[in-house]
């Protein structure tokens, strides 16, 4: 499970050098992995903050519905993979 979570992370991280590029240009598949992935990148807030710029308040609805939405779409998926399972 560490191992999984882990390169789902690191996958995360460079959703958009690996899969973000590819999108772009039209391939289905780089366009359906972008999509599974989480992409990390939105919530990267330390390069503004280190420029001493201020995070708008538009950014963090944006983030925070991206979140609400991510996490139900992994709830439902998670919900429909173990629906028929008995866990004991």
């Amino acid at each position: 499970t560490l191992a999984v979570c882990s390169v789902v992370f690191m996958l995360g991280l460079m959703s958009d050098y690996l899969f973000g590029r590819p999108a772009a240009e039209g391939s289905i598949i780089a366009k359906l992995v972008y999509a599974a992935l989480p992409n990390w990148q939105l919530f990267w807030m330390v390069d503004a903050l280190e420029g001493e710029h201020t995070i708008p308040a538009g950014y963090i609805g944006r983030a925070l519905s991206y979140v609400v939405c991510y996490v139900v779409a992994a709830l439902s998926v998670a919900l429909a993979l173990f629906e028929d399972r008995e866990l004991s």
